[in-house]
């Protein structure tokens, strides 16, 4: 869960480099809460090649945002390392960092970033293990039963 608790943090997207041909798409979407309040806020827009952009804007004063989901495609025709970024206004820290290739999506959701395939498949992030040994044959219990 990312929770921005103060008028001072935010969430913002940083390319490592400029695109080739097309900025990156990404919506964010995020609830402001305090005692009494429940808010959806939801965000659009594009990367701005190594300029920060934000995606989730500091909460008023008195609430805290929660960020719920966050989803950054490669829209350009070349490989795009992505940082997604928390700025407290003083400082920022690389929440998370992946390169994306050519229509691959990095999403923030369920409390978890994953990067997904242009078939929407979720990537993983190590090798297979060795198969394990086959057991042995089974018998056929019907040709048991008939032939004794």
């Amino acid at each position: 869960m990312i929770i921005l608790d103060s008028a001072a943090k935010s969430i913002a997207i940083m390319l490592a480099a400029n695109v080739r041909t097309n900025q990156l798409p990404f919506v964010c979407t995020a609830v402001d809460l305090n005692s009494t309040a429940f808010i959806p806020v939801s965000t659009d827009g594009t990367t701005d090649n190594t300029n920060p952009v934000t995606a989730a804007a500091a909460p008023a004063s008195g609430y805290s945002r929660q960020l719920k989901f966050l989803s950054v495609y490669n829209a350009d025709t070349a490989a795009a390392t992505v940082y997604v970024q928390l700025t407290d206004g003083s400082n920022t820290r690389i929440v998370f960092t992946a390169t994306l290739l050519q229509g691959y999506k990095l999403i923030f959701a369920q409390n978890e970033f994953a990067v997904y395939d242009t078939n929407g498949a979720k990537q993983g992030t190590g090798t297979a293990g060795a198969t394990g040994p086959a057991g042995t044959p089974g018998t056929d219990y019907w040709l048991y039963v008939t032939n004794n």
